[in-house]
């Protein structure tokens, strides 16, 4: 159960919110299972934030700080997350159709079984990122940077790879052929 003045400050806006988040540095902010839809969250301070389970549809996160936060599982649906900083953060078997990862930093992130099918990873940094058996159908991945990502088990129909840097990921061998026709570089 999510701590309700956590998410009673949170959704006074991310500029209310960054300057609680300064005068309680301490806290490990709990959201779990809260209903942030619509939420506007940009460059809101939400590392190690405990969103899992979450409604985060159609929210702004663009340039947030969601390091080693955790997401697995929450509602990403149609959300902004492009510019923002999602490090190691947690987001198995998120639901994030149609998502914007947008020159999102997406380093060492966990997104085993998520459904990031139509997401916008345009630039997104996916370097050493866990994809395994996600859903990248008709995802767009222009000149996305997956070096040393695990992509076995992946399902890539339609998806983009134009200009996308696959050296050193790691997948399955039907998956190869298709990202090279895809405009991929391994």
């Amino acid at each position: 159960m999510s701590n309700a003045n956590h998410v009673n400050q949170l959704k006074k806006g991310a500029a209310h919110w960054n300057k609680w988040r300064k005068r309680h540095p301490r806290i490990a902010p709990d959201f779990n299972g809260a209903d942030c839809r619509v939420c506007q969250l940009q460059k809101a301070q939400l590392s190690q934030s405990d969103l899992h389970n979450n409604d985060l549809m159609m929210a702004d996160f663009s340039q947030a700080d969601l390091r080693r936060a955790d997401l697995s599982k929450a509602s990403l649906r149609k959300t902004d997350f492009s510019g923002s900083y999602l490090t190691s953060a947690n987001l198995i078997e998120t639901d994030a159709r149609s998502a914007d990862f947008s020159r999102a930093n997406l380093e060492s992130a966990d997104f085993a079984h998520a459904d990031l099918s139509s997401a916008k990873l345009i630039e997104a940094n996916l370097s050493r990122a866990n994809l395994i058996s996600a859903n990248l159908t008709k995802a767009i991945l222009i000149k996305a940077n997956l070096q040393g990502a695990d992509l076995r088990g992946a399902h890539f129909e339609g998806a983009v790879f134009t200009g996308a840097n696959l050296k050193d990921a790691q997948l399955d061998k039907d998956c190869r052929q298709y990202v090279q026709q895809g405009g991929g570089s391994l």
